[in-house]
């Protein structure tokens, strides 16, 4: 049931919470832009990340336990921590968007 909960609700909250919104607003008023040249970057790293985890907690038995809880909070950190370099252009060739325009 934790498994479930750990992968279930991140799954949810971006698909439904954040593309269905984006959806709505760009067939009912104006498409959605995002300044961000790392998001096909950021996108495939939390995809290999949740499958190296689902891959872990496999060979763990499906059981969760002290060890898998540093492991998976030393996998997100590192996920975290390489996402944030590539978007402020620390990491990689991504250029940082000077102004992003908002709502009109």
């Amino acid at each position: 049931m934790a498994i479930a909960n750990i992968i279930g609700s991140n799954i949810f909250e971006i698909f439904v919470c954040l593309g269905f919104l984006w959806f709505l607003k760009a067939v009912i008023d104006v498409p959605v832009f995002i300044a961000s040249d790392g998001l096909t970057f950021t996108s495939l790293s939390l995809l290999f990340t949740v499958a190296f985890i689902i891959i872990l907690i496999h060979f763990n038995g499906w059981k969760l336990d002290r060890k898998m809880g540093i492991i998976c909070t030393l996998t997100y950190c590192i996920f975290i921590t390489i996402a944030i370099l590539r978007e402020l252009g620390i990491l990689g060739d991504v250029e940082v968007p000077i102004y992003c325009p908002g709502p009109e």
